[in-house]
């Protein structure tokens, strides 16, 4: 028993696993914060709190990245974890006043809403707009909102704001996964920093998961390129992860 426990505390596993849940939590804190409190998401305060979040994340990140700077497998977990927590607090507290995603229902996002709004009704492949013809734009994204919305009886086009949201936050976490299946543990947590926060797109989830998502899986898919002990796929999860960028299905 002893040294089953000596193991544990040994091992980056458990370290790592408490970044990403501190993380999520920082994020669902800030949520029920903003959705709570009056304030205007458009003014200087929330300007200044919103830069101030930012900055004692990073404070945070780096304090412990120094703390257990000898422990080389958990610090890519806590720079990536970090820049989860940012992006998605940043956007939650820019949308918590409106019921919309960015952009309201303007320009292409009228589109998003209505094919999560058909998800909602239909679990089946289909076009937001047209009867009988097969989805135009990538399903999966879309379609896992949709039926989020029908299990917890919301309309489609409201999981909009959230999707956003949680994808601010899965970005940076699945384009980490990616590339650690292809280069070592830290070279991935740079690459996905870079990739996904360098260049942010909230505005479109499912291009935001496909550009930060396809490289990492091309090379691992069809170049056969491959960490250490990193296990090959299966076909089925290959084909699940081209639902994320496929055009028609």
């Amino acid at each position: 028993m002893r040294m089953s426990i000596r193991s544990v505390v040994a091992s980056d596993r458990p370290f790592a696993i408490f970044t990403w849940l501190l993380a999520a939590t920082a994020v669902i804190v800030t949520i029920m914060v903003t959705q709570r409190i009056d304030f205007d998401p458009l003014s200087d305060i929330t300007s200044g709190t919103t830069q101030a979040i930012v900055l004692i994340f990073a404070v945070t990140a780096i304090g412990l990245c120094l703390s257990i700077r000898h422990r080389s497998g958990v610090w890519p977990h806590i720079v990536v974890s970090a820049c989860a927590a940012v992006t998605a607090s940043v956007l939650a507290i820019s949308l918590a006043k409106v019921p919309f995603g960015l952009d309201g229902l303007g320009g292409d996002q009228s589109f998003r809403s209505v094919a999560m709004t058909r998800y909602s009704i239909t679990a089946l492949p289909a076009d937001f707009g047209y009867r009988g013809l097969g989805t135009f734009m990538p399903p999966l994204w879309y379609w896992l909102a949709g039926r989020v919305a029908a299990a917890i009886g919301m309309p489609g086009w409201t999981l909009l704001k959230w999707a956003q949201i949680v994808t601010a936050f899965l970005a940076p976490a699945l384009a980490f996964w990616f590339w650690r299946r292809v280069v070592d543990l830290r070279a991935a947590a740079v690459v996905a920093a870079i990739a996904v926060v360098a260049v942010p797109n909230p505005l479109k989830g499912e291009q935001w998961l496909s550009m930060a998502l396809i490289l990492p899986w091309w090379l691992n898919a069809f170049a056969d390129i491959h960490g250490p002990r990193v296990r090959r796929w299966p076909a089925w999860l290959h084909g699940i992860c081209t639902m994320f960028s496929a055009r028609k299905l």
